[in-house]
Formats: C-alpha cells, sequence, structure tokens
C-alpha cells in the first residue's frame, strides 16, 4: 500500500503495484475521487484502475466509503441504480431543508397520518412505500431492512454496523 499526494494536503492510497504509473500524474482532491487534468479531460483516479462494461452505464463505487481509498480490493463497479441508492440523504431540496435526518424517511405534514414518519425506498425506478410510524427511528429502520433486502451488500444504511444507537 502506498500512498499518493493529492492538493489540499490529502492523499489518496493505491495498491504498490500501481503507485509507479499513477504517482506520474498530478492529481487534485476535490471531496470525491481524486483525478487528474489531461488537456481539457478530466480523467478519474479509478478510471485507470478498474475497467466497467462496454455499453453500460456504470459507476467505481468505494466499499468502504472513503473515495480516498483507491486499492483496487476497495473499488467494485456497480450500475447508476445502486449507486445512486448508496449516497448520502440530501439535506436540502432546492432550497429547502428536508425533514428527517434519515435517508428515506419523511415527516408527514397533511391528511390522516400527519405527525407520522413516512419511509420509501425505490430500486429501477419502482417506490416501496414502507409505511407510516410513530417514530423517525422506526420509520429509518424499516428503510435499512428493506435496503438490506433490495441492495444487499451495497445498500445505504441509516444506521451501520455497531452504529444503530442502542436499537
Amino acid at each position: 500500500m502506498r500512498r499518493i499526494k493529492l492538493t489540499k494536503g490529502k492523499y489518496a492510497i493505491v495498491d504498490n503495484e500501481d503507485f509507479p504509473y499513477l504517482s506520474r500524474f498530478s492529481w487534485t482532491a476535490n471531496g470525491v475521487t481524486p483525478f487528474t487534468r489531461v488537456g481539457d479531460t478530466s480523467i478519474l483516479m479509478t478510471s485507470f484502475l478498474v475497467k466497467g462494461k462496454r455499453g453500460h452505464l456504470n459507476v467505481v463505487m468505494h466499499k468502504n466509503k472513503n473515495s480516498l481509498d483507491c486499492r483496487k480490493s476497495n473499488l467494485v463497479v456497480v450500475n447508476d441504480s445502486i449507486s445512486s441508492h448508496n449516497k448520502k440523504k440530501i439535506e436540502e431540496k432546492l432550497g429547502v431543508p428536508t425533514t428527517s435526518k434519515y435517508k428515506g424517511v419523511m415527516l408527514v405534514k397533511n391528511g390522516k397520518s400527519a405527525g407520522k414518519w413516512r419511509s420509501r425506498i425505490t430500486k429501477n425506478n419502482k417506490r416501496y412505500w414502507l409505511g407510516d410510524f410513530g417514530t423517525e427511528t422506526d420509520a429509518s429502520i424499516a428503510y435499512d431492512e428493506k435496503a438490506r433486502e433490495l441492495y444487499g451488500e451495497f445498500a445505504y444504511q441509516n444506521f451501520p454496523k455497531g452504529m444503530n444507537n442502542g436499537i
């Protein structure tokens, strides 16, 4: 395992065998996967390391969610649907704060369920309604369970293993 210097005082972790080639470039840290510029084109470090299937919209994900860990054992090629699911909760939509701190959970403001917490998840453009719950935590647990069922090892979890707040 070797480290490649990036901008902003950061480093990327790469395999020993990839270090000689990758260290020839100047790499930029921008909060996501490190990239370099070749002419007018930005190229992600992961593009040098992993090849996707032709004709598919593929995304390289970092298994441990550390985008600076570019060792091949930490990289996996997934389709865009899995990649989109695995992103963190959006804190704001169109400048308006969301109602829940958990992904897939929202506070119901109108109707007979007003005041309850609703949970839902989407895969391949199909939306799954998981129900209305008395607490935000219960709704997020329902989301986590369905996410594991739909996405397996790539499931985004509001409560990662060992971080379930005593639940």
